[in-house]
């Protein structure tokens, strides 16, 4: 958990538009609780979305 919360931390002092996306990210990497094969089901279920891509895009402006 503490490495989620340094990701985001320096990601948004860094300013990035991507710091909720990749800290999100991160947990995916470290967690024992979720298996890896709904680890990469759920990564590719997000990263189809297309409001979620045009947030980042946008914010990213």
């Amino acid at each position: 958990m503490t490495l989620i919360g340094i990701v985001f931390l320096v990601l948004m002092v860094v300013d990035s538009p991507f710091a909720i996306g990749l800290s999100g990210f991160s947990f995916f990497l470290t967690s024992d609780i979720i298996p890896t094969s709904i680890r990469v089901q759920k990564i590719t279920t997000v990263s189809q979305s297309f409001p979620l891509l045009a947030v980042s895009w946008i914010a990213g402006g």
